[in-house]
């Protein structure tokens, strides 16, 4: 691919891949998208292709490997100042954390992404990821916190409308 201006069209063929099921096929276009944005210097494409790139190693059972492209994404878009993006490479990454039993940074990426929802005043990823939370709790069996935490994530949803 030739410039900044193909990353979008390389994201499509990669979604139709992966729609299809050749996740590794899917997996290199995001990488060569990823590529291409580092070099042109748009490290939104490039945060974004990373978080693709962890739900595909997610999705192969590469924990390792999700974890590193979840935090790449983080790294890209913190450095932006992306508030909703962070959001959302935090509630990936807290969700990766909870699936592997690793609670104790499941909460602390989930508790971020719900103070970075909060501060955004997106009420929407809040719901998301205080309904997460409520998981967090479910998985820990500590049922009282997650019962708020889901009562909560409903009452902000309400608001989003």
């Amino acid at each position: 691919a030739c410039c900044l201006a193909a990353v979008p069209s390389i994201f499509s063929i990669a979604n139709v891949r992966w729609f299809e099921g050749d996740i590794e096929a899917a997996a290199a276009l995001y990488g060569e998208a990823r590529a291409l944005a580092e070099r042109t210097g748009d490290g939104r494409l490039a945060g974004m292709a990373a978080q693709h790139l962890g739900v595909l190693a997610t999705v192969r059972g590469d924990d390792a490997g999700a974890r590193a492209h979840y935090e790449d994404s983080l790294a890209q878009y913190r450095a932006l100042g992306l508030g909703d993006d962070v959001c959302a490479a935090l509630t990936n990454l807290g969700m990766l954390h909870l699936y592997a039993g690793r609670w104790d940074d499941a909460g602390r990426a989930l508790g971020e992404a719900a103070e970075v929802a909060r501060g955004a005043g997106n009420r929407a990823h809040e719901a998301q990821v205080t309904a997460n939370l409520a998981d967090l709790y479910l998985a820990r069996r500590a049922f009282g916190p997650a019962a708020v935490a889901a009562t909560s994530a409903l009452a902000v949803a309400e608001r989003v409308g």
